[in-house]
């Protein structure tokens, strides 16, 4: 029977008590505020964003998810026996994520 993991990033905006729950695993985009790397989520809660959005002095600028983190979350769902992987990101036209997770693909 087959196991599959469900991978997406944090624009996807489920709750963490929905990725615990469904056992869903979110890679964080890469977020620069005032020459500052953040990751979303890790660096910050959802409601902290908020305060680190209003408190910039500069225009917050988002880069696309490294391929190492998504052939992280591939070798973990591996790991844990998944047969399968269904990856949503944000749209390819919007953002480089989709080929990082694309690209991971092959280095996995």
């Amino acid at each position: 029977m087959p196991k599959i993991k469900i991978v997406v990033d944090t624009p996807s905006d489920i709750p963490d008590e929905d990725l615990v729950r469904y056992g869903i695993e979110m890679v964080g985009v890469p977020i620069v505020v005032d020459g500052e790397d953040f990751t979303e989520r890790r660096s910050f809660s959802v409601e902290e964003f908020y305060t680190v959005l209003t408190s910039a002095k500069e225009l917050p600028v988002t880069s696309r998810v490294p391929m190492g983190e998504f052939v992280n979350a591939y070798t973990k769902a591996f790991r844990e026996g998944c047969t399968d992987i269904i990856v949503v990101t944000i749209n390819a036209g919007g953002s480089g994520t989709f080929d990082s997770a694309r690209m991971a693909i092959e280095l996995f």
